[in-house]
């Protein structure tokens, strides 16, 4: 595997364990995953072979992105500001997840 992916989902339990599903689609094409999350989460997949996570304390969220440029694809599943601020610095190709979040506040 020469492929690098990296999934940025930083919060929400739930959510970051939700990233495990795109685990094996990715590694089938050829990636190795890594995660950004937040610190709180990281332990979730410390026994998961299939995963590098990357932990990221809250506060220093705007200096990772040093630290995560140079990967094939980055996969956000976030796709807020914080991700956005990301992007603009580490450039590369980025797929992200349309979550229609005015839609779905709409019909609640």
């Amino acid at each position: 595997m020469d492929k690098r992916a990296l999934i940025l989902r930083l919060s929400s339990l739930g959510d970051v364990t939700l990233t495990s599903c795109l685990f094996d689609p990715l590694i089938e094409r050829g990636y190795k995953i890594y995660l950004l999350t937040y610190q709180t989460y990281a332990e979730l997949f410390e026994d998961d072979p299939r995963v590098q996570v990357v932990p990221v304390k809250r506060e220093e969220i705007y200096k990772v992105h040093r630290l995560i440029r140079g990967f094939d694809l980055y996969v956000d599943l976030h796709k807020n500001l914080k991700t956005l601020y990301l992007r603009l610095r580490v450039g590369g190709r980025w797929l992200s997840y349309g979550k229609e979040s005015i839609r779905r506040r709409l019909s609640v």
